[in-house]
């Protein structure tokens, strides 16, 4: 067995390790509003931040305790909340530069290995930030088996010299994270970021 499926099977084990399972519970998306300045020449108007929303720099550094700004990778802030799932536009950033790291034709190598290592690091740490946990789905190749795809964390299915590690389709792959989700008892706090190509 190459070295590759060490690294990556490396990675699927460590993030398992930093899961919490701490109980929490959702909440709905509900608009968090703050009355604007009164050096504001509409003072009387009040601010309304939404998930999902463009929020300006200004606003980055004054949203209440829950809320943040995820940075997209062309620099805009959109408004995230803990409580509640990360916007479709926000996800699909965070899992592009992972679906980039696979092409047809990989064999498996170490060399390949690193970069979707790497990716996989890079998205896992994003969806941190917002306070919320990561489940990353990806394809990846298997040196011994050929192309796979895999999940992260609880949903990670290693293989070994006689047994492909992975799942034969991406679908299998999303139901593995979502029934391991739906194991955990802050579920709500989960999210499944579909890295595959």
């Amino acid at each position: 067995m190459k070295k590759s499926v060490h690294i990556v099977a490396a990675v699927l084990i460590a993030a398992s390790i930093g899961a919490s399972t701490t109980a929490c519970s959702a909440s709905g998306a509900a608009p968090v509003t703050h009355e604007a300045s009164s050096s504001s020449p509409s003072a009387t108007a009040a601010v309304v931040d939404r998930v999902g929303q463009v929020i300006p720099p200004e606003r980055a550094t004054d949203l209440p305790s829950g809320q943040s700004a995820f940075k997209m990778s062309d620099g805009t802030l959109i408004l995230v909340q803990k409580d509640t799932p990360l916007p479709d536009a926000v996800k699909a950033d965070i899992a592009a530069p992972v679906a980039a790291t696979y092409s047809p034709g990989q064999t498996g190598t170490e060399a390949e290995s690193a970069p979707i290592s790497a990716a996989i690091q890079a998205a896992q740490s994003e969806v941190t930030r917002t306070g919320r946990y990561p489940i990353i789905v990806f394809h990846v190749v298997d040196a011994n088996f050929g192309p796979t795809y895999q999940a992260t964390g609880g949903a990670a299915r290693v293989g070994s010299f006689t047994e492909a590690g992975g799942y034969p389709t991406a679908a299998a792959a999303h139901a593995a994270a979502a029934a391991f989700i739906a194991t955990q008892a802050n579920a709500p706090m989960w999210e499944i970021i579909d890295g595959v190509s």
